[in-house]
């Protein structure tokens, strides 16, 4: 954005009327002229800090190409001094050596702070990650809600808002592990855990019941040699089939006793309810 031209400048030989009108047009353009230059300065400080971030991101990559064209093999087989630029491989990881060392046998990759991991270099303060272990890596904490000095992590105490002399608290992302997740960076397959479905209370209550009809019918009645039977008497006659008379087509209702009120469980299981999943922990870097 380019600053906005100044008007002409009074001159002492203008004369008084043209001098007049000059300063107060030039002294009316400082505010704009004012603004312009901080909008100037406000860009010209984001480009200097992207540059210096890009030259810190052309020194890291510098110092990885010079450390890998100083491979010497293998840390365990070194002896004796060594200089940087050098870089060996230890429990299957590329290493740079940071500072130069009289003995390099008393200084392990991953254990001494002479070293740091080849492109590890690049990681950024306050980047969160994923970690396979329970220990943390170098240069990183676990993302557990833990509270932190702030002297011991000035450039992450910073970033998550702390003061020298303090403590900050790093995020929380962990979770609780089930009797089956003891074991970070194993694989767990899909299961199922105990537990049950209940349905909705049902209060206590009965059911009506009513038989269908079967239409207007008679039943049939065998009479063993008896007519006229009265108060459980009769006379003998003949062997006969009697028929009742037709009650005409109707229903029987009945009523079931109730049932009480009651909650019933359906479906109960055993073991470990979870998804198929690998478990691992959350970690932040602190430089």
């Amino acid at each position: 954005m380019p600053i906005t031209p100044l008007p002409p400048a009074p001159n002492r030989t203008d004369g008084h009327a043209t001098f007049v009108s000059k300063a107060n047009a030039w002294v009316a353009s400082l505010d704009t002229f004012t603004a312009d230059a901080n909008v100037l300065a406000d860009n010209v400080s984001s480009l200097e800090e992207g540059t210096s971030n890009a030259a810190a991101q052309a020194s890291a990559s510098a110092n990885i190409a010079s450390a890998s064209g100083a491979f010497v093999g293998r840390w365990i087989d070194q002896a004796g001094a060594a200089a940087i630029p050098f870089s060996v491989e230890h429990d299957d990881k590329l290493w740079m050596l940071l500072d130069d060392l009289a003995d390099v046998t008393t200084s392990e990759p991953g254990v001494a702070d002479n070293w740091v991991e080849i492109g590890k270099q690049l990681s950024t303060v306050g980047e969160i990650f994923m970690w396979p272990l329970d220990a943390p890596p170098d240069n990183s904490l676990m993302c557990n809600g833990d509270s932190y000095p702030y002297d011991i992590h000035p450039e992450l105490g910073a970033l998550l808002g702390g003061v020298p002399g303090g403590n900050f608290t790093v995020p929380d992302i962990s979770f609780a592990k089930n009797s089956k997740g003891s074991n970070t960076g194993t694989e767990e397959a899909e299961s199922v855990g105990t537990h049950g479905h209940t349905a909705d209370a049902v209060a206590s209550h009965a059911h009506s019941v009513s038989v269908a009809s079967n239409g207007s019918h008679t039943h049939s009645v065998s009479a063993a040699g008896y007519t006229g039977i009265t108060s459980g008497t009769g006379t003998a006659a003949n062997d006969a089939a009697s028929i009742t008379g037709s009650a005409g087509a109707h229903t029987h209702s009945a009523s079931a006793g109730a049932a009480g009120g009651h909650t019933p469980v359906i479906n109960e299981h055993a073991g470990v309810n979870q998804p198929a999943c690998t478990l691992v922990n959350f970690c932040i870097r602190t430089k």
